[in-house]
């Protein structure tokens, strides 16, 4: 049975996070992921995480819960665009999984991605912007944060395409 948890920021370094990646592919592959593999992951994982600075319980995805999860559960602000707007935001609270280590948040992240086919086609044999795009077409993010746009205050916002890219090429 699930229980509420506390949220407990779990930081990881970049280092430990992509050694999360490797040594959890072959769990949920059965292989060992290419440099570009690990590149995209560890790429969508920074910006879920600010770069792991703010993993909460280990959940690297932010990975909602459902009710299908056997685990334990925290919960979260988080925020959507409201009329396909993504400078107009409207804040509610959500439940996260959660996990006990940084590896379990991994493999249930990975996991999470292979049963998304649009997604690890993009992850296997896309290019970044193609990972982006196929995580933005099955809702793993807000699809109206996929491009750059103006928020409210009229600053420009890189999208999510921008940023993965970016991190993928660093």
């Amino acid at each position: 049975m699930a229980n509420l948890v506390k949220a407990i920021n779990t930081p990881a370094a970049k280092n430990e996070i992509v050694q999360a990646i490797i040594n959890a592919w072959p769990t949920v592959f059965n292989k060992k992921p290419t440099y570009d593999q690990v590149a995209k992951t560890w790429a969508q994982i920074a910006i879920e995480a600010s770069r792991g600075k703010y993993i909460l319980n280990n959940n690297v995805g932010n990975i909602d819960y459902t009710s299908g999860f056997k685990g334990d559960y925290y919960q979260n602000n988080d925020t959507y665009s409201v009329n396909g707007n993504p400078a107009n935001r409207k804040s509610y609270v959500t439940k996260r999984r959660a996990y006990n280590t940084l590896e379990d948040g991994v493999i249930d992240y990975l996991t999470l991605l292979k049963n998304r086919p649009p997604v690890m086609e993009a992850l296997f044999k896309g290019s970044p912007s193609d990972f982006s795009n196929a995580l933005a077409k099955v809702h793993y993010y807000d699809p109206f944060v996929r491009d750059d746009y103006v928020d409210k205050n009229g600053k420009k916002n890189n999208g999510y395409t921008t940023n993965l890219v970016s991190i993928y090429n660093q």
